[in-house]
């Protein structure tokens, strides 16, 4: 069946990006031809005149990162993030509207929509296209897979919740990623979901590591630190000195690395950092996921602006909920050690319902 994968713009999100790579991966060994519909996002003025003027005074100033590219009209991908996509997602021709005619041109007989918060409004100024919007008219199967809100409210207007509560309505199958989802989804817009894993847990550490193959692993212990940009500068703070703390105690060397696609790396390179870590600290909802996959000892520090809803899921369902901590709470006592062997028991029944729902929900086409 051709499939057409409606998700977020594939800009500079490491999550993003290998969320999307691993749904078509696991659509592909059901037997189906998967493409990502490539959604450009267009910035405003006031957005790309500012952008601009700090392009220019940092170039001027000679505090240009690696990998920085001159803002543009269009969201564009850096060039590590494209090289990656160019070479493992299937993709469409780049679009900046979602109308019927991508459905049309590619000949989808199904859409889905997920995951990685494409039903949070706030990170989508058009949300009625993650509810499949462009393509009512259109004969299809449509499918929300792992669709996240990315907190346990509801952030909705009122005319968004009666909009997308019509379209929710001719879904032919719904989950969601975090368990909270499901009682928005039944409160809000009047169906039923099922929740089930983050498309990256569908595959294991060894399928992303053939895609990391090639890059060394360092010779020293590394504490991998990745952290998400912040602007509260006490936070800031308090985590770096948890850090060093950290590090100290346990003699390791800080890596760290950013979700910021100005300094970013390559995919390759940010998943070899969770292979080979000794110890992974992260704010971050997919840092989590690849200490896990990868075995790591691992913690994860609270961000509350960030949505804990997906946190809260996944390190629960895993039996790792000690694991999601904050600075100030940090009792290494009250943290037992990780036995991975259960982990990966409750992993591969959620994996195994999870893939489930996929082959189940495609049939109903």
């Amino acid at each position: 069946m051709k499939i057409g994968i409606v998700t977020q713009p594939l800009l500079g999100n490491y999550g993003g990006i290998l969320q999307n790579y691993a749904l078509q991966q696991v659509l592909q060994r059901l037997g189906h031809s998967p493409q990502t519909i490539d959604y450009v996002m267009t910035n405003s003025a006031w957005r790309y005149f500012r952008h601009s003027l700090k392009y220019r005074l940092c170039k001027l100033l000679g505090l240009m990162h690696r990998g920085k590219q001159a803002p543009t009209r269009l969201r564009l991908r850096n060039e590590v993030m494209d090289a990656f996509v160019k070479r493992h997602i299937n993709s469409t021709h780049q679009i900046t509207k979602y109308t019927s005619d991508i459905v049309q041109e590619y000949e989808y007989e199904a859409l889905v929509v997920g995951s990685d918060q494409v039903w949070r409004p706030k990170y989508n100024d058009s949300i009625e296209d993650m509810y499949l919007d462009f393509a009512q008219d259109c004969n299809i199967g449509r499918i929300a897979y792992a669709a996240s809100f990315g907190v346990d409210r509801w952030e909705y207007s009122h005319r968004q919740s009666a909009h997308c509560r019509a379209l929710a309505a001719k879904f032919n199958s719904i989950s969601v990623r975090e368990k909270s989802g499901e009682e928005l989804c039944r409160n809000h817009l009047g169906v039923e979901a099922t929740t089930v894993l983050d498309p990256t847990l569908l595959l294991d550490a060894n399928d992303y590591g053939t895609l990391c193959e090639h890059v060394s692993a360092p010779k020293e212990r590394i504490l991998a630190v990745y952290l998400l940009k912040s602007h509260n500068r006490q936070q800031v703070e308090a985590n770096h000195r948890f850090v060093k703390m950290i590090a100290q105690q346990r003699g390791l060397k800080i890596k760290y690395f950013t979700a910021d696609t100005a300094d970013a790396m390559p995919i390759e390179e940010w998943l070899a950092t969770f292979r080979d870590a000794e110890m992974v600290i992260t704010e971050s909802f997919h840092g989590t996921v690849f200490s896990i996959l990868n075995h790591r000892e691992f913690l994860t520090l609270t961000n509350s602006s960030r949505g804990m809803a997906r946190l809260n899921t996944l390190l629960g369902s895993l039996g790792l909920a000690e694991r999601f901590i904050s600075p100030e709470s940090y009792n290494p006592e009250s943290i037992p050690k990780i036995d991975y062997n259960k982990v990966d028991e409750k992993l591969n029944a959620l994996r195994k319902h999870s893939i489930e729902f996929l082959r189940e929900a495609l049939q109903k086409k």
